[in-house]
């Protein structure tokens, strides 16, 4: 109750759904398991985010741990590709968030930005436009968007791109996720590790861990 008045997190990963896992709890922690619809009750009451397996207790972890809360639904998405932009509005959708259409003016200020490439409706294809300082323009029109409550970047790119986003989390008043769509051996995604904003690498663990922060 007290972490709850404080606004504090608690994530929970339970095992005991089966039989298997409740035979395997009982010479630790015995009676612990219980009935699972009663737990998930109970941390709905709590406010308590029960994982439902380890890759989300992680990512919940951490993404908690991020010092912008999550305070709604709304998200601008924006990627290189309109493919990958698209496929993850698309995961997004399933998970109950929103990708909103944005204001006309929002929109004419980024297609002239994108100078003709790619496409400013939301989800945003920046096409190699995001690979430029543009991006700081374009983020700064999405902060003029009072009803988005996020802005996802799905791309990768060379260490520009890693201190631009850097950058733009540190002034951004919104809160930043980054979906890495590179090579897990991309020598730059240890400089992105680096950086305080919530990666994944996943399109729908992304959706199915912000629609559980809210």
């Amino acid at each position: 109750d007290k972490a709850l008045k404080l606004g504090k997190p608690i994530i929970t990963l339970k095992i005991g759904e089966s039989a298997v896992g409740q035979k395997a709890a009982a010479s630790h922690t015995a009676s612990m398991t219980g009935d699972q619809q009663v737990f998930d009750a109970f941390c709905r009451q709590k406010g308590i985010l029960a994982a439902k397996d380890y890759e989300e207790f992680i990512a919940l972890v951490k993404s908690s741990e991020y010092s912008k809360p999550l305070t709604g639904r709304r998200f601008a998405v924006l990627s290189h590709s309109g493919g990958i932009g698209g496929f993850v509005g698309d995961k997004m959708g399933a998970a109950h968030l929103s990708v909103p259409q944005l204001q006309a003016d929002t929109v004419s200020r980024i297609d002239t930005l994108l100078t003709g490439f790619g496409t400013a409706n939301n989800p945003l294809d920046l096409s190699g436009t995001m690979q430029t300082e543009q991006i700081l323009e374009i983020h700064a029109a999405l902060e003029g968007e009072a009803e988005l409550n996020g802005i996802v970047y799905a791309t990768h790119g060379k260490s520009g791109l890693t201190e631009r986003l850097g950058a733009l989390d540190r002034s951004s008043n919104k809160p930043l996720f980054w979906l890495w769509t590179g090579s897990l051996e991309d020598p730059e995604l240890q400089a992105v590790k680096k950086l305080p904003i919530p990666l994944f690498f996943n399109p729908k663990q992304l959706a199915a861990t912000l629609s559980r922060l809210v």
